[in-house]
């Protein structure tokens, strides 16, 4: 399935090579992700998925939960 803007996807992951250089801080509030349903904000050109305006993942970090507004 093709992910698009306005889905909504679950963090199945966070990535180590997200995590490697940030403050202990940072990679508990991304880790604590793990579980919750983001909206895609934006898919860019890499394929990388925007999500909720905060961070990007690989749309095999994520599980598609709910098509967005206008989608099927």
């Amino acid at each position: 399935m093709r992910m698009k803007v306005g889905d909504k996807v679950r963090v199945l992951a966070i990535p180590d090579w997200l995590v490697n250089e940030l403050p202990q801080e940072d990679v508990d509030n991304l880790r604590s992700q793990i579980g919750v349903v983001h909206v895609i904000e934006e898919v860019q050109p890499d394929g990388y998925l925007w999500l909720s305006g905060w961070f990007s993942l690989k749309p095999s970090d994520v599980e598609w939960v709910q098509a967005g507004a206008g989608g099927a």
